[in-house]
């Protein structure tokens, strides 16, 4: 497989893991509504990968059936049987309501586009590039090279049930990297100072860890407000994160102490994906943004 075919199949990934997070609040019409919209244009753009892959000098026409028609046809051109695509045409029929037609999908319809996508996708990898859909990670993308070996750990594990370990690995990459930013905006702040001197009425001055924490989660706020992370999607990485605790060393190293219960499999999967895009997506900030000119002390 050429860069540019790997290039691309990212995005496809990238694209699928932007529209799971979203599929998982269920209770929120908008977010129903832009999974069902992202695992369309995940189809849609495997499609157009595959007829490329079959016929670099193709002219896409415009419509979906029209699409995959002439996809078919280059498939027979090569001996090779055609695309089982009814159910992705079921997604995009329930996107078609959903975009062009103002109707919220309903949950049911929401899992059935994630079933349906899932398995599409997973079986045009492997017919056209003889390559599993898991092969292809989001971490290979990733810059900071702390993160992305933890990242690498991380998907092995996952796939070991080594859940705890997916927590801890996925916390302290987020941890680094959203520190990183929080730096470059904000200045950086040792790893050694833990407390600011405060002063109350009739009272000497003393340190305070927890004006200090505050402050901390303010920093990081801001850097989420510029990295675009969206806020309901952190709090629940942070809430199904939190049976670990991840402390990092000035060498980027890391300890972790276990605080409760052993996650689940979808709860360590939502972690890793959360992670893994907001890295992604932090690391694909135009330049400008974190020039010191937009520094903010």
């Amino acid at each position: 497989m050429d860069i540019n075919t790997r290039k691309k199949l990212i995005i496809v990934k990238q694209i699928y893991q932007r529209a799971l997070i979203q599929s998982q609040f269920t209770h929120r019409d908008v977010d129903r509504m832009l999974a069902v919209i992202g695992f369309d244009l995940a189809n849609e753009t495997i499609l157009k990968a595959v007829a490329v892959e079959l016929n670099n000098t193709i002219q896409l026409k415009r419509y979906f059936k029209e699409v995959i028609e002439q996809i078919n046809v280059e498939l027979g051109k090569k001996g090779k049987p055609q695309l089982d695509t009814i159910n992705i045409g079921k997604v995009h029929d329930i996107r078609n309501a959903t975009q062009h037609h103002a109707r919220y999908p309903t949950e049911y319809e929401l899992n059935d586009c994630r079933t349906y996508t899932r398995d599409f996708l997973e079986k045009t990898f492997n017919d056209i590039w003889r390559e599993s859909f898991d092969s292809i990670s989001l971490v290979d993308v990733i810059q900071n090279s702390i993160a992305k070996k933890y990242l690498t750990e991380a998907e092995t594990d996952l796939i070991n049930d080594k859940l705890i370990y997916v927590l801890a690995k996925s916390k302290a990459s987020f941890q680094i990297v959203i520190g990183e930013i929080a730096n470059k905006i904000n200045e950086n702040i040792s790893s050694w100072i833990n407390a600011i001197v405060v002063t109350e009425t009739f009272k000497e001055q003393e340190p305070s860890s927890s004006v200090f924490q505050a402050f901390m989660k303010t920093r990081e706020l801001i850097a989420f407000q510029v990295a675009g992370i969206n806020p309901q999607e952190y709090l629940k990485y942070k809430r199904l994160s939190s049976t670990v605790a991840v402390h990092l060393y000035q060498d980027d190293g890391y300890s972790c102490n276990i605080l409760g219960r052993e996650p689940t499999k979808d709860e360590s999967e939502y972690v890793l994906n959360f992670v893994t895009n907001s890295i992604v997506q932090i690391e694909s900030l135009d330049a400008d943004i974190l020039k010191s000119d937009y520094n903010l002390t």
